[in-house]
């Protein structure tokens, strides 16, 4: 995989508004929402991600950028909302979060590689459950293809996701061009012995 790809791979702090760019081409700005003290966690839907919901998503993905220059850096990875809905259509699926009618964070994951392609939620929502509850769906859609799934994130031991990770059961697998893999293996189902029946 290349640099570039590895990039990509990890497309997917805080800023009060964004500029998203398609094709090269930059348009409107987008207010993010507030929400108030962040301790008081709204309540909040997940449901499949649409690509009607793409222009949404992109704004949630820049202000979770790890600088001010988010959309220009997704755009020189080739990431726009037309490459996205391409994926969409073919190998990628995802998830979104909402908080009444405002998408908050989503997640995609890749069918065809079994790579956890992306998860974020808006920095004022991080710990309200919305990562988690996005990453279980994302990963039980990767499970019915996969025995094991992967992703990249920072080698930074102090970045905050790599905890949150291994918090949800992914191991280090490896570091590699310059980041660090984990890994997840489903889960083995049991049987209670109640569930199992005389012959």
């Amino acid at each position: 995989m290349s640099a570039t790809q590895h990039a990509a791979s990890m497309m997917w702090p805080d800023i009060s508004s964004v500029t998203l760019i398609t094709s090269g081409v930059a348009h409107s700005h987008f207010l993010l929402p507030s929400f108030g003290d962040p301790l008081m966690s709204p309540a909040f839907r997940v449901r499949p991600l649409r690509i009607a919901d793409l222009p949404a998503v992109f704004q949630v993905r820049v202000a979770t950028w790890h600088n001010d220059d988010g959309a220009a850096e997704l755009n020189a990875l080739g990431i726009t909302i037309e490459s996205t809905t391409r994926l969409l259509q073919t190998t990628h699926q995802g998830w979104v979060c909402e908080v009444g009618e405002q998408i908050v964070g989503f997640v995609m994951g890749n069918c065809k590689t079994g790579e956890m392609w992306v998860v974020a939620v808006l920095p004022e929502l991080e710990g309200s459950g919305m990562g988690r509850q996005l990453l279980q769906r994302v990963e039980g859609w990767l499970f019915e293809t996969w025995s094991e799934i992967w992703l990249t994130t920072d080698t930074d031991e102090n970045f905050r996701a790599v905890g949150f990770y291994r918090h949800l059961g992914w191991q280090d697998w490896k570091l590699a061009d310059g980041d660090r893999y984990m890994k997840k293996v489903r889960p083995v189902v049991r049987e209670t012995r109640a569930s199992v029946r005389p012959h």
